[in-house]
């Protein structure tokens, strides 16, 4: 019998996929610009990397659906006309 819920942290979800998966708000604070740049100010830029790279993992695991933390929403799902400028220039 397949379980009807499977908890992974995002390292160990890499190369698997999952119909539903719903990511929990301990990643980057897209939605906050001062605490995106503190946070960025305050790892290497490999580390940040990595970051963003897990992020995109988590982000990319499911087949059908995915709820993502509000702090993700906006950035992955803009509202209509406010494109976050990042994805508007094609930089992520």
């Amino acid at each position: 019998m397949k379980p009807t819920i499977a908890l992974s942290s995002a390292h160990r979800s890499k190369g698997k996929e999952w119909d539903f998966t719903q990511l929990s708000d301990d990643f980057l604070p897209l939605d906050n610009s001062e605490k995106l740049a503190k946070f960025r100010s305050s790892v290497t830029p490999a580390e940040f990397s990595e970051s963003v790279n897990l992020l995109y993992v988590a982000a990319t695991r499911c087949r059908l659906r995915s709820t993502l933390p509000s702090n993700c929403q906006n950035y992955f799902n803009p509202p209509a006309g406010n494109v976050p400028s990042s994805l508007a220039s094609g930089r992520r």
